[in-house]
């Protein structure tokens, strides 16, 4: 996972912009904006692999991250991922919008 700061005159133009040019990019696209608090999320599939890029803005630039995990064949094969991201303090809609899977699995596959 790496981040980057950059600094942008237009805050909430910027989501609107991020959301729109990565959606166009991936196929099985989720996306979550939040302009109050300057957070956008994005994740799909390309090339096998998922993609959950977010950016978060503050009063001094932005913070981008992008993670990349295996689209695997079965859901459960993301049990480990799913407690080693737990074990991190990450939460399970955070998870699940990363692996591109339902809050609902990440919870099952975090109890087992």
């Amino acid at each position: 996972m790496s981040k980057e700061i950059v600094s942008h005159n237009n805050p909430e133009q910027n989501l609107i912009l991020f959301v729109a040019d990565i959606s166009k990019q991936l196929t099985d696209v989720k996306t979550t904006v939040d302009e109050k608090k300057g957070l956008a999320t994005v994740t799909g599939k390309k090339d096998g692999k998922i993609l959950s890029m977010s950016i978060e803005q503050s009063e001094i630039g932005e913070t981008r991250t992008m993670s990349t995990y295996s689209d695997l064949e079965k859901k459960s094969d993301y049990k480990d991922e799913v407690k080693n991201l737990r074990k991190k303090g990450i939460k399970q809609k955070d998870i699940a919008l990363r692996l591109g899977i339902s809050q609902s699995l990440v919870s099952k596959l975090s109890n087992e």
